[in-house]
């Protein structure tokens, strides 16, 4: 059905409904059923009584008719996991417990079919305050507010902004913080076979930061190629950070699926939503349109938390999506203190691809498997991953010493745009239809220059490729 005529069906049904419950429309063939998991909701005093709460949680998601879950690994740089960068965090008091809740929760999925997908702060720094000394040390003792390097964000007249919103933030524009968490993922994408990547907390606490030193230099040189005004430069960082990270994600296994969870009102939009609601691109700096038009997800799980027909309607805000969605997955995020049964009839009526429901500690499994989920149904496929019609070129670029640059501009021949590698040299270029193309980096200054190279490119690829910039004159030589 097109969308015309479902914004048809639905306004049909939206009118009977006024005289009693709209009718639930049948069980899709496919769909995705997840639930969030929650950092706080699995740890428990001793490993027995840990393993056994996550051994429970992923049979009562398969009895009920789920078919994936995003179980949190990473909250403000803390793991529930062995890590050699990050301690592990307040919910295992900040010490190793001597096993891997991480490994076993992934062994629990697998055992009851569930898709796996890695639920991972990116942009909050600290919550509980970490002790002075951590193993490995906490980045807030390193690079805090009070630190001489502060990664956190600060405030419009250049000032660390301690504690805001619940969380100490990270700011986007501070390339190391950013390659920090890349490095991260990196690790877990690398160690533990994860279906997905998972990212919440993707964005900052309001619409006025992040004047740190660093981002503002950026700002003013090469980390701003295009000249963009602050509110779209800030937005890109996070965007440019999500290609980074499916760049990096892709090298290492193409079948990740990547997502994150974005506030439930992008902007408003003609025909769409226009109600007084805090809008994520201009709060938030979540350029979520962006992100899927550039591809830097697989799927959006937007947190549309109000009701069906209320000030912010659900119905409403979904179609956004679904309607800026450029191929990708809408997957609608919903919450168990509204009406989240209706609400997945209603993400059927529109033919979204499915739901995961915050949080699984407050739902009521009885109602899925007596409504929604009668009967088990496969995840959807993704044609983009299934069969790709383009491909990817990732890689680090280093200066004639060999140590990794910062904000070169690369450039690929027949694309306009300006992308940029992190503190550690890492770029991304995503979409890139089959091909023989001109790879060129550039970074002005001293000790740095120029390089390019030609690569052939066949649909489906993932070539790393890595550039040394050489001064201008050697370029071709």
């Amino acid at each position: 059905m097109n969308r015309l005529a479902m914004c048809g069906a639905l306004a049909l049904a939206i009118c009977v409904g006024r005289e009693g419950p709209a009718q639930p429309v049948p069980s899709l063939d496919e769909e995705f059923r997840g639930a969030w998991v929650t950092r706080f909701e699995y740890p428990r005093e001793t490993k027995e009584e840990t393993q056994e709460r996550i051994a429970e949680m992923m049979a009562t998601l398969k009895e009920h008719n789920f078919n994936a879950v995003f179980f949190q690994v990473r909250g403000q740089m803390d793991v529930a996991y062995p890590s050699p960068y990050e301690p592990w965090s307040a919910q295992f008091d900040w010490t190793d417990p001597g096993w891997d809740p991480f490994a076993y929760a992934i062994e629990q999925a697998r055992e009851h079919g569930l898709e796996f997908h890695a639920y991972i702060n990116t942009h909050t720094i600290r919550r509980e305050e970490p002790p002075e000394q951590t193993e490995p040390q906490h980045r807030y003792n390193l690079h805090g507010p009070d630190s001489e390097d502060p990664w956190v964000l600060h405030d419009a007249d250049g000032n660390p902004v301690e504690y805001t919103d619940g969380y100490v933030w990270l700011s986007p524009g501070h390339p190391d913080g950013e390659a920090w968490t890349r490095r991260a993922i990196d690790h877990i994408v690398a160690n533990y076979d994860v279906d997905g990547l998972h990212f919440d907390r993707i964005r900052t606490p309001g619409g006025d930061y992040s004047y740190d030193p660093k981002a503002v230099a950026r700002f003013h040189g090469d980390g701003n190629p295009d000249a963009e005004e602050w509110g779209d430069f800030m937005r890109n960082q996070i965007t440019r950070q999500l290609r980074r990270i499916y760049g990096a994600a892709m090298l290492r296994n193409p079948e990740i699926k990547v997502s994150a969870a974005p506030f439930g009102i992008a902007k408003r939009v003609p025909g769409g939503y226009q109600g007084t609601g805090v809008e994520a691109h201009y709060q938030w700096k979540q350029d979520i349109f962006g992100w899927m038009e550039q591809g830097v997800l697989d799927f959006i799980v937007p947190m549309i938390y109000w009701d069906i027909g209320s000030a912010h309607p659900f119905e409403v805000l979904l179609g956004d999506f679904l309607d800026h969605s450029y191929g990708r997955h809408v997957v609608a995020g919903l919450i168990t203190s509204r009406d989240y049964i209706e609400q997945i009839y209603e993400s059927r009526r529109q033919e979204a691809p499915g739901h995961v429901i915050f949080r699984y500690g407050s739902a009521d499994f009885d109602l899925f498997i007596e409504g929604p989920y009668q009967h088990p149904v496969p995840l959807p496929g993704m044609p983009w991953k299934d069969d790709p019609d383009t491909a990817i070129v990732a890689g680090t670029v280093t200066c004639q010493a060999g140590e990794p640059v910062l904000d070169v501009r690369i450039n690929r021949e027949g694309d306009n745009f300006n992308y940029l590698t992190g503190a550690d040299g890492f770029y991304t270029i995503l979409n890139i239809p089959a091909g023989t193309y001109t790879i060129s980096a550039h970074k002005s200054g001293a000790g740095h220059g120029a390089a390019e190279e030609t690569v052939t490119l066949e649909a489906g690829d993932v070539r790393r490729l890595d550039l040394q910039l050489a001064p201008r004159r050697a370029v071709g030589n």
